[in-house]
Order: structure tokens, then sequence, then C-alpha cells
């Protein structure tokens, strides 16, 4: 049941809102999948108007100022929509999509670079580590 529960709640377990940037792959009858493609498009949504009213250029692929790139529903080119946003999301079916944020770190001290000595030490530790995905 915990491998069940695993299996189909990984991507809402992974979803990290403040960081969407990534590839897809939704199966939209399972509830978890669902939510995580109700955010994505909430948040595209949201960054698409923060780009609009800040005048930024419309780097997207469609122009729109959309982040969704190579979005497929079942296998297929999504058709009949200017943009992503005015899809309607099916309750069934295979969502695929390719997400990339326009949001980056604030530049703070809070986010320091790593020195060559400690990052070799943390490959090393990776390498090392008993653990194989």
């Amino acid at each position: 049941e915990f491998v069940w529960n695993l299996r189909n709640l990984s991507q809402l377990l992974a979803f990290n809102v403040e960081n969407p940037t990534g590839h897809y792959r939704l199966r939209l009858e399972n509830c978890s999948d669902y939510a995580v493609a109700e955010r994505l498009l909430l948040v595209d949504r949201w960054e698409s108007h923060l780009a609009r009213r800040s005048g930024a250029p419309a780097v997207s692929q469609r122009g729109d100022y959309t982040r969704v790139r190579n979005e497929m529903f079942d296998n297929h080119r999504i058709h009949g929509v200017s943009s992503i946003a005015e899809w309607r999301l099916p309750t069934a079916g295979l969502l695929e999509l390719d997400y990339v944020s326009g949001r980056r770190p604030a530049p703070s001290d809070s986010a320091r670079r790593l020195d060559e000595a400690t990052f070799d030490r943390l490959l090393v530790g990776l390498h090392e580590s008993p653990c194989r995905a």
C-alpha cells in the first residue's frame, strides 16, 4: 500500500511551486497528477501576467508570455487555443509539457556560491553513497 501511494503521489510530492521548472508527464485521472496540472496552469497564468505587466519581452514558444512549452495531450499537440491558459483541463488523459519558470532567486547573501573544495567533497560523498538510482 505504501509503494502504491508513493507511486500515485510522486508528482505532487515532488512538485515545488517555488521552482516548478521541469518536464511533466501527468495522468489526469490520477488526483495528484491533476492537482499538479492545476497548479502549473495557475502558476503559468500568474507568471505570464507578471511578465506582461513588467513590460518584459515575450520569450515564450508561442510569443504569448506563457511558460509552458511542448504541450501534448494524449500524445497530440494541443490545438484550437491560442494559449494554454484558454485550454480546459480534462479530467482524464495524459498531459505532457515542459515548464520554464521566469522566476529567479532574490539576490541576497543567503545564496552563496560553493567553493571548489566544498563542491568536490559533495561530489565525492554522492559518488561513495550506497544509494543508487
